[in-house]
């Protein structure tokens, strides 16, 4: 036989036919493909065997024992003596069938050789797969994707959340129990939820989950609104683009929650759990707070009307901004216009008549106000006395009256009133008598009110207080009256002006600023729930209202002009003019928020305590006096 028919012979192409064909069939074959003998030979030469071996199984769970079969082995011009397996783990067996067992897993490489009556042997090769059950499971690779670790395996309990495929179904978790949530390539449909076709919101997979008897939502990283927690549900992030969690995850795997305004809370609020008295977990979430409208508290969390059986795990919240207390209104004057104006005098005159003891002119009266003003004093009359005949018995002209003084502290004084120029017979100038009598003296002012004190500036959260009450303004006194004169014909003398009322003080103070508002991280209201690995970074409390500014106080009234003086008699003083009422004090500024990590009633008793850093309180509002910055407190019951 030529060495280009034994090559042709124990091709591959011919053991895969030998494999699969009789061996009638096989031999027919053989003979077909057969060579001449070699010219000039001696002789055919010995055709080697042809080795073909086989078993059953090929693969199999450990321990595996397989059937080998080299009966498809031909040789074309003899016969096959002997057959020799190597089962590749150690062992050998031999004949035309033989029996390897495997005891443990692995792949192995069986070997046949054959030798014919002439000396001439082939070989063929089978690779066994044994799978094994290295962790003792009870399940075999493949099917066990880590046969490692005996607590993962398919049908293994998989709770999500350790980063681990306890069920071999492909995620943390178990896929067949969730709804996936994806914020970039979800969509929020009637269908959504799967893996490949995910929901757009937290709101929406939870929905989906109710309503296909689902137990958990899933959420990949991603940008989300606020939502409310569902009864019954896990909501979990931390899930990758590809829902694979911890070093597997595609980026980003961070599933922030945005708070943002919520009737029910009147302020902004990421999470809300209300009612919660069945297993329910929400779990691996970023919550930030962000900035409430004035008056408003900002909240990461709020859970009210809850139980243990509400688990938050694993949560980083961020409180907000808190909103701005009001600002105090302006104080009140109460008053228009000014205080009442005096009355001027009584102009001089000249009596006429035999003696008159009571006619000059008359003061003018004082303006009314909050403290009226002092009345003008009389002129001087110009006759002291009259006899039973008519006749005057104390013929001298009289001083005047001085003008009364104001009303009130600080009232302005009344003016004096002159002296009689002359005195004597009518007609008849004494030696006293050189000229007209004088001018009545002027009322003076009266004082202004003092203004009221700032209130008072609030403690951190509380209001500030109204701006004090300012003084009433002081009457102004009446002018002194002109005296008489009676040198030629007698004149008397003109009545003095009077004061002017003195200005009413404002009244009201401005009110204090408010409170600023609080920021919370997490609001407790008879709630209860269990905390796992909560971290809170304190938010800032609102700033304070500033102080309502003060009112200004009424206007003193003008005093009243004197009289005008009558030929050689005295005039009039004028009156006083009055003090202007006190202005009201500035409100206080309203105290600073504070900046709260966790904040419950007295019925809230939490299990567990979370860890909180950061904070700034809120600055106290401006005003009379200002408030003060908030608390930063982790904790408080209110």
């Amino acid at each position: 036989m030529s060495a280009c028919c034994a090559d042709q012979i124990k091709g591959s192409a011919m053991k895969n036919a030998y494999r699969v064909l009789p061996v009638v069939s096989a031999a027919l074959l053989l003979f077909a493909v057969s060579c001449a003998p070699a010219p000039g030979g001696g002789g055919t030469a010995n055709l080697a065997p042809i080795a073909v071996a086989s078993a059953s199984p090929l693969s199999g769970n450990a321990p595996l024992s397989a059937a080998f079969d080299g009966s498809g082995s031909v040789d074309s011009d003899g016969s096959i003596v002997s057959y020799s397996w190597s089962f590749g783990n150690g062992t050998n067996g031999s004949g035309v069938t033989s029996t390897g067992n495997y005891p443990a897993a692995g792949a192995f490489t069986a070997v046949l050789t054959v030798t014919d009556n002439k000396g001439a042997t082939d070989t063929d090769s089978l690779t066994i797969t044994v799978n094994g059950d290295g962790d003792g499971d009870g399940v075999f690779v493949p099917s066990d994707c880590n046969d490692a670790d005996g607590t993962i395996f398919p049908g293994a309990a998989d709770p999500a959340g350790d980063n681990i495929d306890s069920n071999c179904d492909g995620i943390d978790g178990t896929e067949s129990a969730a709804v996936f949530v994806n914020s970039s390539t979800g969509a929020n449909t009637s269908t959504c939820g799967t893996i490949l076709e995910p929901c757009a919101s937290i709101t929406q997979g939870q929905s989906r989950a109710v309503a296909e008897s689902k137990s958990s939502v899933f959420v990949a990283g991603g940008s989300y609104s606020k939502f409310t927690v569902q009864a019954g549900l896990e909501v979990r992030g931390g899930y990758g683009q590809n829902f694979q969690r911890g070093v597997l995850a595609t980026s980003p795997s961070i599933a922030t929650v945005t708070a943002a305004f919520d009737a029910t809370v009147n302020g902004p609020v990421g999470v809300i759990a209300d009612g919660i008295s069945t297993a329910t977990r929400v779990a691996d979430l970023s919550i930030v707070g962000t900035t409430a409208s004035a008056g408003s508290s900002s909240y990461g969390v709020f859970v009210r009307n809850s139980t243990n059986a509400l688990v938050l795990d694993s949560l980083n919240i961020a409180g907000g901004v808190a909103g701005a207390g009001s600002a105090g209104a302006a104080g009140s004057s109460g008053w228009s216009g000014t205080a009442g104006t005096g009355s001027n005098g009584g102009d001089g005159f000249e009596p006429g008549g035999a003696c008159n003891t009571s006619s000059a002119g008359g003061g003018g009266a004082g303006g009314g106000g909050a403290n009226s003003g002092g009345s003008g004093g009389k002129g001087g009359v110009v006759d002291g006395s009259c006899g039973w005949t008519g006749l005057c018995s104390n013929c001298n002209a009289q001083a005047a009256n001085s003008g009364a003084t104001g009303g009130g502290p600080g009232a302005g004084s009344g003016g004096g009133g002159s002296s009689a120029a002359t005195d004597g017979l009518p007609g008849i100038c004494t030696l006293g008598g050189t000229g007209p009598s004088l001018r009545g003296g002027d009322g003076s002012a009266g004082a202004n009110g003092a203004a009221g004190g700032a209130g008072a500036g609030a403690a951190a959260g509380a209001n500030g207080a109204a701006g004090l009450l300012g003084v009433n303004g002081a009457g102004g006194g009446g002018g002194g009256g002109g005296g008489a004169n009676d040198c030629n014909v007698d004149d008397a003398g003109a009545g003095g002006g009077g004061g002017g009322g003195g200005g009413a003080r404002a009244t009201a103070g401005g009110a204090g600023g408010g409170a600023g508002a609080q920021s919370i991280g997490l609001r407790l209201q008879n709630a209860s729930p269990t905390l796992i690995a909560i971290q809170i970074q304190l938010g800032t409390g609102g700033a304070g209202g500033t102080g309502g500014s003060g009112a200004s106080g009424q206007p003193g009234g003008s005093g009243g002009s004197g009289g005008v003086a009558f030929d050689r008699g005295g005039g009039g003083g004028n009156g006083g003019t009055g003090g202007r009422g006190g202005a009201s004090g500035a409100g206080g500024g309203g105290g600073g928020g504070a900046a709260i990590g966790l904040s419950r009633d007295g019925s809230s008793a939490p299990i567990g305590s979370p860890s909180y850093s950061g904070g700034a309180g809120g600055s106290g509002g401006a005003g009379g006096n200002p408030g003060a910055t908030g608390l930063v407190t982790n904790t408080t019951v209110a």
